[in-house]
């Protein structure tokens, strides 16, 4: 997601470019505006076509009790989160 959002030269890609150059984590509200876009444009979409929700797998994410905890409080994926334990 953030990769792309640089490639399209969207409204964070500025700050997404400087923590890569940095080797720094992108920051935690631009994290998840990025994956909450995403779930939800995707809902929509499977919504129009299936009339169903898709379902996600988020690897790698998040990296730190902090984000896990403000993950957990999306709106989006709210509803839909399936823990896994290791």
């Amino acid at each position: 997601l953030s990769r792309a959002e640089v490639a399209n030269n969207g409204p964070n890609a500025a700050a997404i470019q400087r923590s890569i150059e940095q080797g720094v984590l992108i920051s935690k509200e631009i994290s998840l505006s990025l994956l909450s876009n995403a779930v939800e444009k995707l809902n929509l979409e499977s919504q129009a076509k299936y009339k169903l929700n898709s379902n996600f797998i988020i690897d790698g994410y998040p990296s730190s009790l902090d984000r896990a905890e403000s993950f957990e409080q999306m709106e989006a994926i709210n509803s839909g989160i399936i823990r896994s334990e290791e």
